[in-house]
C-alpha cells in the first residue's frame, strides 16, 4: 500500500491511482487483525510453518505439472505451467515469488545457513549436483580443521 501512495506522486493517471489506493484501504482492518495475532512469536511460526508448506506443496505440483503434464487439478495446458490455478487463471509463478520469503525463512530456522547457500545454489544451477560439491567443499574443510586441532585427551585438566 505505502508502494502505491508513492507512485501517487508520477502517476499517468493520478486520478485512478488515487481510487486504487483508496480501494487497498479495505484491506487494513485485516491486515491489523493479522499483526495482532502475531504478535507472539508461536503464532509467527506457525503462520510461517504453513505458508512454508502451502508453498512447498504448490511447487511440488508446478514440478509435476512440468515433468507429466498433469497438476493437482487434471491436465495441464502443454506449454504452461499454471498449477492448481488452471489454464484460466495462470498466476503460479507470482504466487509463489510472493511465498519464497516464507519458504526460504522455514528453511532458515530449520537449517539455518546452510539451507540457504543450497537453496541459492539450487535456484542458480538447476541442479543437485553444486549442493553436492558444496556439501563436499564443508566436509573437506571440516576435516583439515578437525586435524590441526591440539589433541588433549588423555592429559590431565592441569597441564
Amino acid at each position: 500500500e505505502l508502494a502505491a501512495l508513492g507512485s501517487t506522486l508520477a502517476a499517468v493517471a493520478p486520478a485512478r491511482t488515487w481510487e486504487t489506493v483508496a480501494s487497498m484501504l479495505r484491506y487494513l482492518p485485516l491486515l491489523l487483525g493479522v499483526a495482532w495475532v502475531l504478535r507472539a512469536a508461536v503464532q509467527w511460526r506457525r503462520l510461517l510453518r504453513a505458508v512454508a508448506l502451502l508453498a512447498l506443496l504448490w511447487t511440488l505440483d508446478a514440478w509435476m505439472q512440468a515433468l507429466t503434464g498433469w497438476s493437482v487439478r487434471g491436465h495441464a495446458e502443454p506449454h504452461r505451467l499454471t498449477g492448481i490455478f488452471g489454464a484460466g487463471d495462470p498466476k503460479i509463478g507470482q504466487v509463489l515469488a510472493v511465498l519464497a520469503p516464507f519458504l526460504l525463512a522455514a528453511a532458515r530456522r530449520w537449517r539455518g545457513r546452510v539451507a540457504l547457500i543450497a537453496a541459492a545454489l539450487f535456484a542458480r544451477y538447476h541442479s543437485g549436483t553444486p549442493i553436492a560439491v558444496f556439501i563436499t567443499v564443508c566436509a573437506v574443510i571440516s576435516i583439515i580443521a578437525a586435524s590441526l586441532l591440539t589433541d588433549y585427551t588423555n592429559r590431565n585438566a592441569r597441564e
